[in-house]
């Protein structure tokens, strides 16, 4: 393995009312997930500029993640949601990999993250409808 992380993120429409309120005084709870375990969820803050300083609950699913989920090749070095009162889930992966990415070119990487993009989108739908 090299010391290289791939990070790989999502957004998700979210198709229920978030329960808003969350900000950085909000004690974190916990949630069950049937089959696949409890899961925290945490008070954060998403600062980017698509969509400035927001709230958000932040849960850690590399756990779940990696429980669930095997490609050959890469390693889930983490993975975590972050649910967005405006309707949305970012859910963002730190993979690493058996090969060394910095040798590739930016077409390389693209075609080397295309069909593992898929296959993790293929494998978290059920988990992250569980969740």
């Amino acid at each position: 393995m090299t010391d290289v992380l791939h990070l790989q993120t999502r957004a998700y429409p979210l198709h229920f009312d978030f329960p808003g309120g969350y900000g950085p005084d909000t004690p974190a709870s916990t949630m069950e997930v049937p089959g696949r375990g409890t899961l925290t969820i945490a008070p954060g803050t998403l600062c980017s500029l698509a969509y400035s300083h927001t709230t958000t609950a932040e849960v850690d699913l590399t756990e779940i993640m990696t429980a669930g989920i095997t490609l050959p090749g890469t390693v889930i070095a983490g993975c975590r949601a972050r649910i967005l009162p405006a309707g949305a889930v970012l859910v963002t992966y730190a993979l690493h990999h058996d090969i060394d990415l910095t040798c590739m070119s930016t077409a390389e990487l693209d075609a080397f993250d295309a069909p593992i993009n898929d296959a993790l989108r293929e494998a978290d739908r059920p988990i992250l409808l569980d969740v």
